[in-house]
């Protein structure tokens, strides 16, 4: 899962078997926090609070290397159109590789009343054209 919401860049659901596993950049997590409080005139937390405070939360589940993030750039998915040798659009997101923290999606749901889930609005449109 993806999401293309400004306040919540670089999100991913990694795969599990036994439960719902929501996936956040590391890296994004700490700029944004940092962007959005300075936005507001207030002091970020250092990186190492911030990290203690979310692994410390009981819906952290651990962290998880080499994850896979669609970039999203003011609030829209980063992608590259190019044509393939049949002259027809090919999309491509442009990702980034990092380390994820990992959340239980169903303990986040239920802890904190909210609903991730959102759809990949090429993805819609590639079920729904003319083959």
């Amino acid at each position: 899962m993806s999401m293309s919401s400004p306040a919540t860049p670089r999100l991913s659901k990694c795969s599990s078997r036994s439960r719902n596993v929501f996936c956040y950049s590391a890296r994004a997590a700490f700029s944004s926090s940092t962007k959005r409080r300075r936005a507001v005139g207030e002091t970020s937390l250092p990186e190492g609070s911030l990290k203690f405070y979310l692994e410390k939360s009981p819906e952290f589940i651990g962290t998880k290397n080499g994850v896979r993030f669609k970039n999203v750039s003011k609030g829209v998915f980063d992608i590259t159109v190019k044509k393939d040798e049949h002259g027809r659009d090919v999309t491509t997101y442009k990702q980034t590789v990092d380390m994820a923290m990992a959340f239980d999606y169903d303990l986040l749901t239920t802890h904190y009343n909210i609903n991730l889930e959102v759809s990949d609005i090429f993805a819609q449109e590639d079920e729904f054209k003319d083959k």
